[in-house]
């Protein structure tokens, strides 16, 4: 799989997992409604920029990838960490009722870990692709929300 290929596919699971966790926010915040309210409005802004990381995705340079860090086996191992933290995740997440507080607590966890694998990959596009900056700036209020 081409380097544009893999961090394409990181990019339209990203947006995936947002949307999965975005789906289930009231459950993982029902104190907080005013919060959740602001947070699903953020989301719906956000949506958009996916298209423009794409579109940017596809012109960008082989060179500026590995520059990057974003190619060959550094891109692999970032990829790696970003499986893990996504398959623990959907693994856990995917069909659990998180309304209790306990299962609630280690779904966040599960979140906040995902973010900061997604956080490596992303970081190193932040400068040459603008809309990855929106999506950097919602995965960090969403983690400090989540982490509270």
């Amino acid at each position: 799989m081409k380097d544009t290929d893999l961090i394409m596919k990181t990019i339209n699971e990203t947006q995936a997992d947002l949307e999965l966790i975005m789906g289930n926010v009231y459950a993982l915040l029902p104190k907080e409604k005013q919060l959740v309210s602001s947070l699903k409005n953020a989301w719906e802004e956000l949506i958009p920029s996916f298209r423009k990381i794409k579109e940017q995705l596809n012109v960008i340079d082989v060179d500026l990838l590995f520059a990057l860090g974003l190619s060959n086996h550094q891109l692999m191992l970032k990829y790696d960490l970003f499986k893990k933290a996504r398959g623990t995740f959907r693994e856990k997440n995917q069909c659990t009722d998180i309304s209790n507080c306990k299962k609630r607590k280690a779904a966040k966890e599960d979140i906040i870990r995902l973010l900061e694998a997604t956080h490596t990959i992303l970081l190193s596009l932040e400068k040459t692709i603008p809309a990855i900056n929106a999506v950097l700036s919602f995965n960090s209020v969403l983690k400090n929300i989540l982490g509270r």
